[in-house]
C-alpha cells in the first residue's frame, strides 16, 4: 500500500514505499509513535490580573474525527483542521481564568472567524469556544488566533488566514468554569481540537457564558418592536387604500 498512512491514538501505521533490491521489504508496514515529544501547549505570556498558572503536562495526540466522536460526547465537529487533539493539565490560581494557546499551521485558507475551537468533554455535551473581539477577554470559553510572525497581531475574525502558515490559536478556561474538565480547586484539565463546523454559526454570536433561551427571547422582542414601528409608515403610504 505504499505511501499510504493509518493512524490510531499516538501510533502511525506506515507500509513500506517499495521493494528495495533484495525484495526484503516488499509487504512491510512500520508502526512509528507520532506523539509530540517537545512542548505542545503554553500559558500566554499576559494573563488576566490576579492570575498565576503553569503547564503540569501536555501532550497532543492524532485523532481522527470519527475517534474523536466516539471518545467524546456530542461535538458538533464537521471536519478538524490537522489530526490533532491538544492536552494538558495545569495548575491555576483556584477560580481564576486564565489563558492558553497553542500552534498550528493547518488552519487554512478560510477567515479567522470560520475556525472553530472545540473542548471536548467525556461525561457531558462537549463546547465550542467563542471567537473573541480582542486579546483579553475577563470571562471563559473564548478563543482567538494571533499571528506570530507578525508580532503576536490579533487576527481579527474577517481576516483571512494564509494557508500552510503558522498561527497560535489562544483561549480562555476559567478554574472549575465551564470548560475545566477537572472537578479540583486550582487544577484545569483541557483537551482541545480546532475544526470547523455549520452548527449554530454565522450571524449573531450568542455568548458562551449568557443564557442562551434569553438572548434569542430578546432578540425575537427587538425583531417584533421595529416590526410594530413599521405599521404607521405602512399605513401612511397606502392611507388610499
Amino acid at each position: 500500500f505504499g505511501k499510504s498512512v493509518s493512524v490510531s491514538g499516538d501510533i502511525a501505521l506506515m507500509g513500506a514505499e517499495g521493494e528495495d533490491e533484495g525484495g526484503s521489504s516488499a509487504g512491510a508496514a512500520y508502526l512509528y509513535n507520532v506523539t509530540s515529544s517537545g512542548k505542545s501547549v503554553f500559558v500566554v505570556d499576559t494573563q488576566p490580573s490576579g492570575t498565576v498558572v503553569s503547564i503540569d503536562c501536555c501532550t497532543k495526540k492524532v485523532r481522527t474525527k470519527a475517534e474523536i466522536q466516539d471518545l467524546y460526547r456530542s461535538v458538533s465537529l464537521d471536519s478538524m483542521l490537522g489530526s490533532q487533539v491538544y492536552e494538558f493539565n495545569a495548575t491555576v490560581t483556584s477560580g481564576k481564568v486564565a489563558y492558553f494557546c497553542f500552534n498550528s499551521s493547518s488552519l487554512g485558507e478560510r477567515k479567522a472567524g470560520d475556525v472553530n475551537l472545540f473542548k471536548l468533554f467525556t461525561d457531558k455535551a462537549s463546547k465550542k469556544f467563542t471567537y473573541s473581539q480582542d486579546k483579553v477577554p475577563s470571562k471563559e470559553g473564548y478563543f482567538w488566533i494571533t499571528d506570530e510572525a507578525n508580532s503576536g497581531q490579533y487576527m481579527d475574525p474577517n481576516m483571512i488566514l494564509t494557508g500552510a502558515q503558522t498561527y497560535t490559536i489562544n483561549y480562555s478556561v476559567k478554574d472549575n468554569g465551564d470548560y475545566d474538565a477537572n472537578a479540583i480547586l486550582g487544577k484545569i484539565t483541557d483537551p482541545v481540537v480546532p475544526g470547523t463546523s455549520s452548527s449554530g454559526d454565522g450571524g449573531c454570536v450568542l455568548s458562551p457564558n449568557g443564557n442562551g433561551s434569553m438572548e434569542l427571547a430578546g432578540l425575537f422582542i427587538v425583531a417584533l418592536l421595529a416590526a410594530l414601528l413599521r405599521i404607521p409608515a405602512l399605513r401612511k403610504k397606502f392611507s388610499f387604500i
